[in-house]
């Protein structure tokens, strides 16, 4: 399989350090779906899905996934520490959402990463 036969799925991918990840990926060849829920970024050029919600499953039953780099957390330490909620909710129960549904479509190669 060639790198243009590989389809990534990239979480977050409008941050700073994602979008360039997902050009270095484009101009690698490879085929890549971003979705990000535009918490800490705003875009036009994604598909907004929230991790947190099972609607992320519509879109491993569209489209089947060979990798996932997944960069989607929140990361402001002062924030974490005002609003520990919104870092469980987002960071934890998206992260769970996320592997229950790759685990349910058989997308084994994850790449965790934190931006």
């Amino acid at each position: 399989m060639t790198f243009s036969e590989k389809t990534i799925l990239v979480t977050e991918g409008a941050g700073f350090i994602d979008s360039h990840t997902v050009v270095q990926l484009i101009n690698d060849g490879f085929r890549v779906s971003i979705i990000d829920n535009l918490d800490n970024s705003v875009t036009e050029a994604v598909d907004r899905v929230d991790l947190r919600n099972k609607d992320l499953e519509k879109l491993f039953y569209q489209i089947q996934f060979d990798a996932l780099i997944h960069f989607a957390g929140l990361k402001a330490v002062g924030e974490s520490v005002a609003n520990p909620r919104r870092y469980f909710d987002n960071n934890l129960i998206g992260t769970i959402n996320l592997y229950e549904v790759m685990a349910k479509y058989d997308c084994k190669n994850v790449h965790n990463l934190i931006s």
